[in-house]
């Protein structure tokens, strides 16, 4: 390098240290552990929680009111245990964790780092996107678009002063990189420095030229304008609306005239007069890939706030680009939002969709109200000053040419900061979404199941099945086996609204019809054929498990879907096995065991008519109600 300094010594003076100062309090805040429980999960808690809840009270009900209650009585006690099994949907959890699972490989192939394994469907239900501008919508390449010399300086002369002032500058950043371009043609000799701050949006430089020693300064024009020396205010303002500046990001280059103390920086703000050089104009070079994340908030119905340290005119411009509409009135700056009372802050939060010269702590305030009036909310970007806002928001994501503390806090990395897979992963979470609704289908319809069969066999004195042994019998042939295939092949991306009122509004029809045929086919068998009560219970089994398996049908074979035939070769396959173990008389060992394990006993011919005859058709009604039900739930209850 060509820059030399004959004498360099620097200076500092530590306001705070240790646990006070700033650095330290965003390493803790980095530190602490955020746990966000998404809108599926808390919904799926509640679920345990309520079929716990129901558990409990249908035992207390058949120690009560069961005339067979003792301890001493065997089948009391296994079906006491029947429903305690039953009604603890522990493998509902289990498939949801596969599923999310699932979700995160899928995506960390398309090239994001998925960090918490709810965060994709966390995704799914936002409602409001806070973003930062540098480096998320834009890239962080800025260009200059417009010079205009404030003085009687020679145009080639003011290009070489700002040129000399980004080459000693020892801020390295992308507003000094895109000055660059400018020659530097004197030579200076640095005396003392103020670096560029976030929170005053400038630096300065003293210098010493051919003896004469001088203070530069470089800062945000809309924030240095006001200390703009008399003689000189009217001109900048002229060229600034002449030359249309103000859909760019504008610096000021200015000389400080005025009495100035390096060793004390706060009193500069308020007593500096600056002799203007000139006004450079700088914009950002827009991400290619943010177009099709904008039509995907715009499809959806996700609102979008930006969150930037930058002038807000200048966000306009970029977000008026890519097609955000922003009229004047629905922007604001931090330094407004500092004089408002909480009451009109939270108003102003809402009603905005820019937010200029922020602060840090304007972003995670402004996150935090968000928050407060219950809209799921993500905030993007990619800077240590974006952290506390990602940290606090229910879903961060950082970009991967961010920061590396902020990448360490974010719940989702896009590699390569790619915008475009953002619905992607939108999609993706929907899919989880209805993937679990499905499964949840499936393990709440034996739920209902067992409700329907102890409520039955206590208040009318009908038969009782199950047993622990049968229960898990038919979570293996209609919840087990039917779940896995759901999970791994369904592409469902479809918004899943009113989530508990379609899963249980499923359920229960379905459990209803199952335990109706159970019960006719068990009515047939025992008025019509002479049958032990073994015999009977395998036939009532039969039949449930017969028309469970059109359960899974209804749940897994929608309209244009490419797995249907994958979906009901399989729901084939799952029957064949069952009566395969039903009708075989094999002494295998091991088809032994399983048999006796799951007290499958064998069927005569009849009760095999019996079996088919009712579980058949039984099937179908619960198929075609279950059709019907869905259509009749998106045409009137969704709308």
């Amino acid at each position: 390098s060509d820059v030399c300094y004959s004498d360099l010594r620097g200076y500092y003076t530590a306001e705070k240290v240790g646990g006070e100062s700033y650095a330290n309090k965003v390493t803790e805040l980095a530190k602490k552990y955020k746990f966000t429980v998404t809108p599926l999960q808390k919904k799926l808690n509640r679920i345990v929680q309520a079929l716990f809840s129901v558990a409990l009270f249908l035992v207390l009900l058949e120690i009560f009111f069961d005339a067979d209650a003792s301890l001493d009585n065997t089948e009391f006690i296994r079906k006491l245990a029947t429903i305690l099994i039953s009604l603890i949907p522990q493998g509902l959890v289990l498939m949801s964790a596969v599923t999310f699972a699932l979700g995160v490989y899928r995506i960390s192939k398309i090239g994001a780092i998925v960090q918490k394994l709810n965060a994709i469907e966390s995704f799914s239900n936002v409602q409001i996107v806070c973003m930062d501008k540098t480096g998320t919508l834009t890239k962080n390449q800025l260009a200059v678009e417009k010079f205009i010399v404030s003085n009687d300086l020679h145009e080639e002369k003011a290009k070489s002063l700002l040129g000399t002032y980004a080459k000693y500058s020892t801020d390295k950043n992308a507003t000094i990189d895109a000055v660059t371009e400018f020659d530097s043609g004197a030579y200076f000799d640095v005396i003392d420095e103020i670096p560029f701050s976030s929170e005053t949006k400038m630096s300065l430089l003293r210098v010493k030229n051919n003896g004469d020693e001088k203070v530069y300064i470089l800062g945000g024009y809309d924030v240095l304008y006001d200390k703009i020396s008399e003689g000189f205010k009217e001109k900048c303002n002229e060229q600034f609306d002449e030359n249309g500046l103000k859909v760019y990001r504008n610096l000021l280059l200015g000389e400080i005239t005025s009495e100035l103390n390096f060793a004390n920086s706060s009193e500069y703000l308020d007593s500096i007069s600056i002799s203007p050089v000139c006004i450079v104009s700088i914009s950002d070079q827009i991400r290619d890939d943010v177009f099709e994340a904008i039509r995907l908030f715009e499809n959806n119905g996700i609102k979008f706030k930006v969150l930037s340290g930058d002038n807000m005119f200048a966000i306009q411009a970029i977000v008026n680009k890519i097609g955000w509409k922003v009229d004047d009135d629905q922007m604001i700056s931090g330094e407004e939002l500092d004089k408002l009372n909480e009451e009109e802050f939270k108003k102003a939060v809402l009603h905005n969709l820019v937010f200029a010269r922020l602060k840090p702590e304007h972003k995670l305030r402004i996150v935090k109200v968000l928050k407060e009036e219950k809209l799921y909310t993500a905030m993007i970007g990619d800077g240590v000053n974006d952290l506390p806002a990602i940290k606090e928001a229910d879903m961060g994501i950082a970009m991967e040419e961010g920061s590396q503390v902020t990448k360490e806090i974010a719940d989702l990395v896009l590699l390569k900061n790619k915008f475009s897979l953002l619905p992607e992963i939108f999609n993706e979470g929907n899919k989880i979404v209805n993937t679990i609704s499905s499964v949840a289908k499936l393990f709440l319809t034996k739920n209902f199941l067992v409700i329907y069969l102890s409520l039955f066999s206590l208040f009318f004195l009908l038969e009782f099945p199950l047993t622990p042994r049968r229960v898990a019998l038919i979570n293996i042939f209609t919840i087990g086996l039917p779940s896995f295939i759901i999970a791994l092949r369904n592409m469902n991306t479809e918004k899943n609204r009113k989530f508990l009122t379609e899963l249980f509004s499923h359920v229960i029809i379905s459990a209803l019809v199952i335990v109706v045929a159970g019960y006719a086919a068990l009515f047939i068998a025992q008025n019509y054929f002479t049958v032990l009560e073994r015999d009977a219970n395998m036939i009532m089994l039969t039949v449930m498990i017969l028309t469970a398996i059109s359960n899974y049908f209804s749940v897994a074979l929608t309209k244009n879907n490419p797995s249907n035939n994958l979906y009901l070769i399989y729901g084939l396959l799952i029957i064949g096995l069952y009566i395969g173990f039903a009708l075989t008389t094999s002494q295998f060992f091991l088809i032994k065991f399983i048999k006796e394990f799951y007290e499958i006993t064998n069927l005569n011919v009849d009760y095999w008519i019996i079996s088919l005859v009712v579980g058949i058709p039984a099937a179908v009604v619960l198929f075609v109600i279950q059709k019907l039900r869905k259509r009749f739930f998106e045409r009137y209850v969704i709308e």
